[in-house]
């Protein structure tokens, strides 16, 4: 039997930290990263779905997109930021909304892999890409 000694808000720290250490190196080796880590099961959705659009949405859709996300964070290590500076960032905005198939059809025509166009990596909110396109989570 596996004794948990964290509570989910620390398990979910301690995972972004060891993902944004993964950045981290892969940004010095020069080797691209897949977005997959961003992803179940290296952080399990228990710890990233913050809401839902409706009550019967499933559709899995990072509220910032993963290769945003990704690049954002690899921009910051090319010019010097920590490892703790980049994963806090990482905790601000690696969330998952649950959507109807539609709505996420909706989104990912606008913005696949962007955000919109007036939103600031480090300040902007997280529902940014709902917003813009008239959605809010429960």
């Amino acid at each position: 039997m596996c004794l948990n000694l964290y509570p989910p808000n620390q398990i979910r720290k301690r995972r972004i930290y060891r993902l944004a250490q993964i950045l981290h190196d892969h940004q010095i080796e020069g080797s691209g990263m897949d977005t997959r880590y961003f992803d179940h099961p290296f952080i399990h959705d228990t710890y990233t779905i913050l809401g839902k659009t409706t009550v019967s949405a499933s559709y899995r859709e990072h509220l910032v997109p993963r290769v945003y996300l990704r690049d954002r964070c690899l921009d910051l290590f090319r010019s010097g930021e920590s490892v703790e500076y980049v994963s806090g960032l990482i905790d601000k905005y690696l969330w998952i909304a649950l959507l109807e198939p539609e709505q996420a059809s909706r989104i990912n025509k606008k913005y696949m892999s962007t955000m919109p166009s007036d939103w600031a990596f480090g300040q902007g909110d997280v529902r940014a890409r709902l917003s813009s396109i008239g959605l809010s989570l429960l």
